[in-house]
């Protein structure tokens, strides 16, 4: 990693004083001035993944759910790679994505791309922590339940590894 200086990204909404940009995100990789972890491994010939990871938008990826907030799903279908991964999640667990999507989701998704992809990095955003400690405060009831949430959430990912036989190869941080 590098400083914000470096990267360009200094906050998760783009600085604009005007308001011309409506509170806008940075969620677009065209807004990157550095390479990022991603584009190290594949210019190595490695699989990658990136699933709700921040400024994810347009990301040379393999695998890709952005990090994104459109109004709805199938917004969300083509600017995810390929594009009919979604799809392949839904076929799998029988059912719709929910909308907006979950931690619970985001994980599942995660779980089914390592289990049929193998992608050599993978990248997860678990947002719902992040967003009860803005909420409610560090350490309040709401925070420490979204806590146990996201290890939930990991351990959904977790056993696709271990179901994998790869769990003695992969590193988890």
């Amino acid at each position: 990693g590098v400083l914000p200086a470096v990267h360009g990204i200094y906050n998760n909404r783009i600085l604009d004083p005007e308001n011309t940009s409506y509170g806008s995100w940075y969620w677009y990789t065209r807004d990157l001035r550095a390479p990022t972890l991603i584009d190290v491994v594949r210019a190595r010939g490695l699989s990658t993944a990136a699933i709700s990871w921040p400024v994810s938008v347009g990301l040379d990826v393999d695998y890709l759910v952005p990090e994104y907030a459109p109004q709805s799903l199938a917004l969300l279908r083509p600017l995810s790679r390929p594009t009919t991964l979604l799809d392949e999640v839904e076929a799998t667990r029988g059912q719709v994505l929910p909308w907006p999507l979950t931690d619970a989701a985001r994980a599942e998704i995660a779980a089914q791309v390592f289990r049929v992809h193998r992608p050599q990095l993978m990248l997860l955003h678990l947002q719902e922590t992040d967003t009860a400690q803005h909420a409610h405060g560090p350490r309040s009831p709401e925070a420490l339940a979204a806590i146990a949430a996201a290890d939930r959430h990991v351990a959904t990912v977790l056993d696709a590894v271990d179901a994998s036989g790869l769990r003695a190869h992969t590193n988890i941080v």
